[in-house]
């Protein structure tokens, strides 16, 4: 509860903070703040919930929203505890962290139906990504420090060659289709992107070869130490 002399802040006052701010507000109690965060990040939590009921075979609208209302329920259990543990290495890291959330509560959610049942041996497939289908793009094979490395000279390149006035977007939608999986389509969604399908389906191709553009170049311009 708000301390005496204090005034609770509308929803509209959080629309500008960062998404760790937001969280910050959230474990405080704030319902305002929660407002805020499901506006933002809803749709994450529900595409997400879909892809898992559809791989334990069970899609249905009904068992969508239980998933949905379970995540919600993880998230705001003893006054956010899952939220104030969490770090984010950058902005966009909270999207990859509501994904596992929400993948073991369903994980979780069909384990127990089928616990009770004879016979019920299902094995649950992990949503790490590998489902999506633009998979042959991505740094795989690569030892971890590799990976670490090159997905930082990808960043950098968005950073310094993705044109000025949306940049930050740009970033935002390639490592929302690289980093989480989601499709073009999922990603239109999202509130802020503020592009159509079409529009996202551009970007990507736009990006990606600027991308492959520099990193084939840096490959080239590297002395030969042999």
């Amino acid at each position: 509860m708000p301390s005496r002399g204090t005034t609770r802040s509308s929803p509209n006052d959080y629309t500008a903070l960062a998404a760790a701010e937001l969280i910050d507000a959230c474990t405080g109690g704030d319902a305002a703040a929660w407002q805020e965060f499901m506006r933002r990040f809803h749709g994450i939590i529900a595409i997400t919930a879909a892809r898992a009921a559809a791989r334990w075979g069970d899609a249905s609208p009904q068992t969508i929203d239980d998933l949905i209302q379970e995540t919600y329920l993880k998230l705001c259990a003893d006054r956010g505890r899952v939220l104030q543990q969490s770090r984010f290495a950058h902005p966009d890291a909270v999207f990859g962290f509501l994904k596992t959330i929400t993948i073991n509560v369903a994980n979780d959610y069909f384990k127990g139906l089928r616990a009770g049942k004879r016979g019920g041996n299902m094995v649950a497939t992990p949503l790490d990504g590998s489902e999506t289908g633009h998979s042959a793009d991505r740094p795989s094979g690569l030892a971890d420090p590799e990976r670490a490395l090159l997905l930082d000279r990808v960043d950098t390149c968005l950073r310094d060659m993705a044109p000025a006035e949306t940049r930050d977007r740009d970033r935002k939608i390639f490592w929302l289709y690289y980093r989480q999986g989601m499709t073009a389509k999922e990603i239109t969604g999202l509130p802020n992107i503020g592009l159509t399908l079409k529009g996202v389906e551009s970007t990507l191709h736009r990006l990606i070869q600027l991308v492959r553009t520099h990193l084939t170049g840096t490959r080239a311009a590297k002395p030969d130490t042999s």
